[in-house]
């Protein structure tokens, strides 16, 4: 058997193995070219014996060490069609505008890792699109109203599913021109701690100019700067505990107040903008 660069062999011996069992589903030897130059953050999807997987992960990951090992296991999960009449949705509205992370950093103590559906739930809007705001309360409510329905979470506990969503696009920069900067939002949220950037769950790299901190009260908050370093986006994930909520209400009224923002909890429709509203919305 001939050998190529770094010591490797001429063919790669791939085991490709389910993720749900760990049975081996195939076993190949192929050329080194005929593999990826890495797997990492890779969203790949492979046909095998006219069934589709995608790919978990791999090991080694890259190139040159499956090269030099001559072995390759792959991680696949099935890919499961669903009827899309019977799909049911958890939420009623998810962001159109979502974050696309940038670089192979892996998830870490240094990056807020936040589901994707979580992105743009609970954020600070321009009291100058409160028409647009309404607007799509409006198409929100109407969701909750023709397409959920109560079904049992397990435990005794009830929740809504919803059989439509909702994609929200009328407000793609929701402090656009109100000229605030991270630290503005920092004496009503103060950190305890404080990450290099926003990331997704189980995914690689770095949403671009973002930031984010854990409250003193373990309240995840982030969001993304423009290119002129203001805040375009500010997040909110969670709510304070009942002993902080009056304090942090009373705090966040008058800060909206004063430069003209809306507290805006899409998937609940709540719009706070004064402390009546605060002390409301954190009870």
């Amino acid at each position: 058997m001939g050998l190529l660069g770094f010591g490797g062999k001429s063919t790669v011996e791939v085991r490709f193995v389910n993720a749900a069992d760990g049975s081996v589903i195939a076993l190949s030897n192929m050329p080194p070219e005929r593999l990826p130059e890495t797997f990492a953050g890779m969203a790949t999807t492979l046909d095998l014996s006219g069934q589709k997987w995608n790919v978990v992960s791999a090991s080694p990951e890259r190139k040159e060490e499956f090269t030099r090992a001559g072995k390759l296991t792959v991680t696949l999960s099935r890919v499961v069609v669903v009827d899309p009449q019977t799909l049911l949705f958890s939420l009623p509205t998810i962001s159109n505008e979502c974050g696309t992370p940038a670089g192979d950093a892996p998830p870490g103590p240094d990056v807020l890792s936040i589901h994707e559906d979580d992105w743009r739930q609970v954020e600070f809007v321009s009291k100058k699109l409160e028409a647009e705001i309404r607007a799509e309360i409006a198409d929100i409510r109407r969701i909750r109203l023709e397409t959920g329905e109560e079904t049992d979470l397990g435990d005794g506990r009830k929740g809504m599913v919803f059989k439509k969503l909702h994609v929200r696009k009328r407000i793609p920069a929701p402090l656009e021109g109100c000229g605030l900067a991270a630290g503005d939002f920092a004496p009503f949220l103060p950190a305890r701690t404080r990450f290099q950037g926003v990331g997704y769950l189980r995914a690689r790299g770095i949403v671009p100019r973002s930031f984010g901190w854990v409250t003193e009260d373990l309240v995840p908050v982030w969001g993304v700067a423009d290119e002129a370093g203001k805040a375009a986006v500010f997040c909110m994930h969670g709510r304070p505990n009942e002993g902080y909520a009056a304090t942090l209400g009373a705090a966040l009224a008058g800060f909206v107040e004063e430069r003209g923002l809306f507290l805006v909890d899409w998937c609940r429709e709540a719009m706070v903008g004064d402390e009546a509203g605060f002390r409301a919305y954190f009870a």
